[in-house]
Formats: structure tokens, sequence, C-alpha cells
């Protein structure tokens, strides 16, 4: 037992080791906002992210104004390669007050893959005005920045790519459930990375062997003593 005490830095060092390749910063979001996104009965919204984890518990996004009267629903679905994986859908009326996070809270936790497409539109009569941090149509490219919030994905509106990104935050499973796919999600970014940076690969692989010789070293000195 007391081997297993003195090797526990080792192991823990490994663990650091394989977290720090990985992408672990918890679930994507985006709150920062210079205007907005207008979706009716004919203009969607979309916007692609990489959620950290295998599963997609709820959806929150972020609408600057009061929706228009209407009977409609503001719809959100979660779509990979051309398929629906899930979607859920809020009443307009329900959306009372304007600068409000809306969430979209699935029944059950949705499996995704690396990359999903948050898809928004209206189903009735209606619309909303969903808060972006994105280049104005009108705007001269030589005077406007480059809005990219979240380089990791891309917004579209109508189907067409633009220069910027909306305001959302994706809420993962948690708890035990959910450390599955977390640990998971861990390892598949681990390797990635291993696999794309050879350089940090070598670094990586001496400081792991380094971390094997300590155990290795912790466990025979305790076996002589």
């Amino acid at each position: 037992m007391a081997a297993f005490y003195r090797s526990l830095p080792a192991w823990f060092s490994g663990l650091i080791l394989l977290t720090g390749c990985a992408r672990a910063g918890g679930e994507p979001a985006q709150y920062t906002a210079n205007g907005g996104l207008h979706v009716d009965r004919s203009h969607t919204v979309s916007q692609t992210v990489n959620p950290a984890g295998g599963q997609v518990q709820a959806v929150d996004v972020l609408v600057l104004d009061q929706p228009t009267e209407g009977d409609g629903v503001l719809n959100l679905a979660l779509a990979a390669e051309g398929d629906v994986l899930a979607e859920q859908a809020v009443p307009l009326e329900n959306i009372t007050e304007p600068d409000r996070w809306v969430s979209f809270a699935f029944d059950q936790p949705v499996a995704v893959p690396d990359v999903v497409d948050v898809q928004l539109t209206i189903k009735g009569e209606g619309s909303v005005l969903v808060a972006a941090n994105h280049t104005p149509d009108d705007a001269k490219p030589s005077n406007e920045p480059v809005h990219d919030p979240y380089p990791q994905g891309e917004a579209m509106a109508n189907g067409k790519p633009i220069n910027g990104d909306i305001a959302f935050r994706i809420v993962g499973t948690t708890g035990p459930s959910g450390l599955p796919g977390q640990v998971g999600a861990i390892a598949k970014e681990g390797t990635k990375r291993l696999i794309g940076q050879p350089l940090f690969a070598y670094t990586w692989g001496l400081v792991g062997m380094g971390a094997v010789c300590l155990a290795a070293w912790a466990f025979y000195t305790s076996r002589k003593s």
C-alpha cells in the first residue's frame, strides 16, 4: 500500500499531461454581441459549435428584443451531416422581455459528434432578433475589423456564411452519468492534438516516460524498504 501512495504523484502527473492535450475548458459559449440577426418564417439562423463532451443537455440563445406578436414558436434543432438529432421549441409568447437568455432543454441528453449545427427557425407567425457579434451588412471591409469571437464555429443566415457568431452557450451533461462522455472526449481530443502537433507529441512523450519511471522507482524503493 505504501508503494501505491508513493506512486500517486507520478500517476497524477500523467493525468495532468493527458488533460493538457485536450480541450478541458468546459462547454463552448459565446457571450458578446454588437447587434442581432432576424429570425422569422423566411429568415433562418444557424451556428456550428464544437461540444466539449459527447452529449448536449440544453442550448441557450440570447434574444435581444421582445418578439413581435404572433402565435409562433422559436424552434432550435441540433443537426449533423444533414440529419436532425433533436429539436425543442419555445413559444414566442413566453419570451416576455428583451435581452433574455432563452433555454432550449432537451428531454434526454443528445449524443452529438465533434461538430454540430444549431439551427434556429420560426414556426408559425412572429419574429425575434437573435444576438450576434458580426460585421454589419453595410460595413466597408477596410474600416470594419473581422468579427470572429468563436473561431471554432461559423454562423450562417439563410444558409449563407456571415462574418461573426451568434451569442450562445452549450449545456452538457453533469454528474456521474456524464463522466464517461467527458473522459472519452478528453482522450479523443488529446489523441488528435498529439497526432497534429509532432513537436508537442515528442515533448509530451518524454515527460510521460519520466512520469512512468518515477512511478516505477517509487514502487521499487518501497519494496526494498
